[in-house]
């Protein structure tokens, strides 16, 4: 599944296996949870780590200081920041707003 910016992605379902393209879903059919599979082997490592790093230590009180989004270069590149949002907690519980709206971009 392309998303526009050259990076290619593959939602699979943990349950059944079942695969999805060109639109972003939750779940599965099934009603397993998807995973996102994607080919990271053109990524600079040692960049995106020093990126990492800084928002861990720098960007406090950001998105970018939750668990997962911090790493939103290797989730969901294509995602604008607007549409990110976190629950505080030690767990990091992540949901995307907007999700509708997200098959437009």
């Amino acid at each position: 599944m392309g998303n526009g910016n050259g990076r290619e992605y593959t939602l699979r379902c943990l349950e059944c296996g079942g695969e999805f393209g060109g639109q972003w879903r939750i779940r599965c059919y099934c009603g397993g949870i998807l995973e996102i599979w994607r080919d990271l082997s053109g990524l600079d490592g040692e960049r995106l780590r020093r990126l990492f790093e800084q928002r861990l230590l720098i960007e406090r009180g950001t998105i970018y200081a939750s668990g997962v989004w911090r790493y939103k270069e290797l989730i969901a590149p294509e995602l604008p920041e607007k549409v990110l949002t976190s629950r505080g907690g030690e767990h990091g519980t992540v949901f995307l707003t907007g999700l509708y709206s997200l098959c437009r971009l």
